[in-house]
């Protein structure tokens, strides 16, 4: 059966999905294998719906349907949480009392890999700041090596951005009870809490 090409090339494609490891691929092959025909179409259905439905805000990056307002662009605009992904800021609103509003970088600078400022949402978060009015910028990224350099790089920016326009805006970043190297996905809520709670001038 493991030289069937047919599951080859779906073990292949599911090595592509992030998050899942190697040791698990033949468990979701075997998954999906017994899975009753009408359900798998049902899955693949969905899944296909939600590629069609689903699209990214243009103002904060946030995943929404195609058809609707976001709702994050509802909260005040004045006090904006910048995260690196969608899994980062739906582990906020999971853990925190936010009302504010989010700009999903989409990543952090990584030269190594290929990504540099021009390759993330950085200068849309700089015109949000052009054209509103926004007390505080809070840098709620990874603490990684990558993290702290995109965090400085975007606090540059926006110190340029706002002394420009003769208005000073409070830049924040998390606490530093954020242990480091750890990604804000895989934090608990009581240590994303005391971080937000605590944050401090970049």
């Amino acid at each position: 059966m493991e030289n069937s090409e047919i599951l080859k090339k779906f073990l292949q494609n599911l090595q592509q999905v992030p998050y899942l490891a190697s040791k698990n691929l033949f468990k979701v092959a075997s998954h999906f294998l017994e899975m009753e025909k009408d359900k798998a179409e049902f899955f693949c259905a969905t899944l296909l719906k939600m590629k069609d439905c689903l699209v990214k805000c243009q103002n904060c990056f946030v995943w929404k349907e195609k058809d609707s307002d976001c709702v994050y662009c509802k909260r005040d605009q004045s006090v904006i949480c910048v995260v690196e992904t969608w899994q980062d800021m739906l582990a906020m609103e999971r853990a925190v009392e936010f009302k504010g509003a989010y700009h999903i970088l989409g990543g952090a600078i990584s030269p190594l890999d290929g990504v540099g400022p021009e390759n993330l949402n950085i200068g849309s978060l700089v015109e949000r700041v052009k054209k509103n009015y926004i007390k505080e910028i809070i840098l709620a990224l990874n603490q990684t090596p990558e993290g702290e350099a995109t965090a400085a790089f975007i606090a540059n920016r926006l110190t340029q951005a706002s002394s420009a326009q003769n208005h000073i805006i409070q830049i924040t970043c998390l606490a530093r009870g954020v242990p480091i190297g750890s990604s804000l996905e895989y934090l608990d809520k009581l240590t994303l809490n005391k971080a937000l709670s605590e944050r401090r001038p970049f």
